[in-house]
């Protein structure tokens, strides 16, 4: 049995806890050892439609409960298991069933298990392959055969960002799970017989799946897990959630706490808000903006939320889910650098406050890399440069996958020597701690400076009229002319004047990065993004490039 498999039906259940799940208004737990159970039943089940070592399973459901004790089902029967990414509110639901029968299709699913409410979609999947298994049939109750696994079995098959576009899935093991998951109890994650975690991810992101669902569970946290549509019906959920369990820990993407920062503005002190039991709220999973963590922190503290609980974090679904941790309790650590020798040297030489200190950016610390894990830096001319030098970042250690599965079959993730190349451009410090500029797919060049998208965009968002996470920037060129920079900026509706919006945006990137930009308005939800939030910095560029400013 994989080490993985062993601490989720040993230690993990006798801590006594489990998964508290449903409608925020009105949570139930169920005890790991409890879902233990039921996943035995499931797994008898699936051992008679043939699912053994090496099958793949594929899931839909929105409830938590239903996901956990399927997930443990497909691992003791061998096989690995794959979320399915969950349509947004603006999707053309057309289009998301038919980017999921494609990943069905490139995985080789042969059986997909349905929940609430994607129910009602099963015969536009079952005509094309997959056995379709749904959660409100009558399971049986007989216990199914435990397979063993050894260490290199795919446990899951983890889609990347945009995936219904284009799949490709990481395939994560056993023994990635383990080590990611003994790496990061070693980050501070915390004491399973007393820390609290709580989320509203997507179990389709490796953020919500592999974080605050298979982590909790095969640990035994007290878990408090909900639907990213409590969330998006309300923010505040998510405080009251914490408030009403006494949350230690929880974490989300950059722009969610951005939101949380404007919807407690409007919130009286007296309000039952309580986040002083907070003590690691991460945040990851895109760029993370400095002011507008800063913004959080000054609302969230008058809540009785501590700065020093915010925990930067580098990430993604190659390293099983977490690469690096900021120190614990020491809150969020920003240095400023160069910004002309960012943009055009190369390297990231810090500058102090005085009057006559060259411009600077600020760049969000995201700690040392957690216990067997490694990562550097390599540039055109060399690897390893030293310190402060930036470049693509390479990740090696036991939680990184060895390979995905792509429509043109499986592809080694890393070299010969066991590097991931991540394709995130950034610079170690000299105590070893990652800090990352961007991605390198998505830096544009004029006039022989890096420019940063990211940069762009928190620039772009100050300006009256534009929604916050609604910009995306990118770089155009015609044949024979430069690289220019391209702006789009959401804004809401009403009697905002555009083409002033147009003008102080232009004014205000200019006045900041240097570079004179296009800048085109669109309504709310024109930009791309993918499930988890993420800007689709290619798939804008395609969209917006040739429309003329």
């Amino acid at each position: 049995m994989s080490e993985f498999m062993s601490q989720l039906l040993g230690p993990a259940l006798e801590t006594g806890r489990g998964l508290w799940s449903g409608p925020s208004t009105d949570l139930t737990e169920t005890s790991w050892t409890e879902i233990s159970a039921r996943a035995a039943i499931m797994a008898g089940r699936l051992q008679s439609l043939g699912v053994g070592h090496g099958s793949r399973v594929a899931m839909l459901a929105l409830d938590p409960a239903d996901v956990a004790p399927l997930a443990q089902a497909v691992w003791m029967r061998g096989a690995a298991l794959t979320m399915l990414q969950q349509p947004t509110p603006q999707a053309d639901l057309g289009e998301w069933q038919a980017g999921c029968r494609s990943v069905v299709a490139m995985l080789g699913i042969e059986h997909l298990v349905l929940g609430e409410p994607f129910l009602a979609v099963a015969d536009g999947f079952a005509e094309h392959g997959p056995t379709i298994v749904r959660l409100d049939d009558d399971w049986g109750t007989t216990p199914g055969d435990l397979v063993d696994c050894a260490e290199e079995d795919i446990a899951v098959y983890q889609l990347t960002s945009g995936s219904t576009g284009s799949p490709k899935a990481v395939a994560i093991s056993h023994g990635n799970l383990h080590a990611n998951g003994i790496a990061m109890r070693g980050g501070s994650l915390g004491t399973p017989e007393v820390d609290v975690m709580v989320s509203w991810l997507p179990l389709s992101h490796d953020m919500g799946m592999i974080g605050f669902l298979v982590t909790p569970m095969a640990f035994g946290f007290k878990a408090v897990c909900v639907s990213p549509l409590e969330f998006l019906r309300s923010p505040l959920n998510w405080l009251r959630i914490i408030t009403d369990h006494r949350g230690t820990i929880t974490a989300a993407p950059n722009f969610a706490y951005s939101i949380i920062q404007r919807r407690l503005a409007r919130v009286e002190q007296n309000a039952h808000y309580d986040l002083s039991t907070l003590r690691f709220a991460l945040c990851g999973a895109e760029p993370i903006d400095p002011a507008a963590m800063r913004g959080f922190c000054a609302a969230a503290g008058r809540f009785g939320f501590s700065p020093n609980a915010v925990v930067a974090a580098y990430g993604m679904a190659e390293a099983t889910l977490a690469v690096s941790f900021a120190g614990l309790g020491g809150g969020m650590t920003v240095e400023v650098v160069d910004s002309e020798q960012l943009a055009g040297g190369g390297r990231a030489v810090p500058v102090t406050a005085a009057d006559d200190a060259p411009a600077g950016r600020e760049v969000v610390l995201l700690g040392r890399p957690l216990s067997g894990m490694e990562v550097r830096v390599a540039t055109g001319a060399q690897a390893d440069p030293g310190p402060r030098v930036v470049g693509e970042l390479l990740i090696r250690g036991a939680a990184v996958t060895s390979h995905y599965l792509t429509t043109e079959g499986r592809l080694d993730a890393v070299d010969g020597d066991g590097w991931l190349h991540t394709g995130d451009v950034g610079y170690l410090t000299e105590d070893g701690q990652v800090a990352i500029c961007g991605r390198s797919k998505n830096v544009i060049i004029v006039s022989g400076r890096n420019i940063y998208p990211a940069d762009v965009e928190r620039v772009a968002e100050l300006v009256d009229g534009v929604r916050r996470g609604g910009v995306v920037a990118f770089g155009t060129s015609a044949a024979g002319r430069p690289e220019e920079l391209r702006v789009v900026v959401e804004v809401g509706g009403g009697d905002l004047d555009h083409r002033e919006i147009q003008r102080a945006v232009a004014r205000r990137v200019f006045d900041r990065i240097g570079v004179s930009p296009k800048v085109l308005t669109r309504p709310r939800g024109a930009i791309p993004k993918t499930p988890s939030g993420k800007i689709r910095h290619v798939e804008a560029k395609a969209v917006f490039a040739g429309v003329t400013v």
